[in-house]
């Protein structure tokens, strides 16, 4: 049984569930939102990787939280080592600073961290 936290829910390995969506692809129509971020009929956030470069996706990105989405509810994304937090998760930029497949070392509002990454599974 998965096990909701602040952002979705983890896996059986603590890792968070994300659904990842490119430049190119807007969250779709199916989508449920908490938050103001949008989750796949199964519970798992979607994402995006980096900020907005000009694709057909929807390109305006508001803050939620402090955490940087884009106005259909994908959460952005970011490889890189944090530089600061939002709600005692590590985020650059406003990007959740993530690892794909990392296994928690702690966990933060139930969700599971690594270093200064939040430990998904994409």
């Amino acid at each position: 049984m998965p096990q909701a936290n602040l952002l979705g829910f983890n896996n059986s390995s603590g890792q968070l569930d994300v659904t990842a969506v490119d430049d190119a692809t807007a969250v779709p129509a199916t989508a449920t939102f908490r938050g103001g971020m949008a989750y796949t009929p199964a519970g798992s956030l979607y994402v995006t990787v980096g900020e907005p470069a000009g694709g057909a996706a929807p390109q305006t990105v508001v803050l939620v939280g402090g955490f940087r989405v884009r106005t259909d509810g994908a959460l952005l994304i970011d490889g890189s080592a944090a530089t600061s937090a939002v709600n005692g998760m590590p985020v650059i930029s406003g990007r959740l600073s993530v690892v794909s497949l990392g296994t928690p070392t702690t966990y933060t509002h139930g969700v599971g961290i690594n270093g200064n990454q939040v430990c998904v599974n994409i």
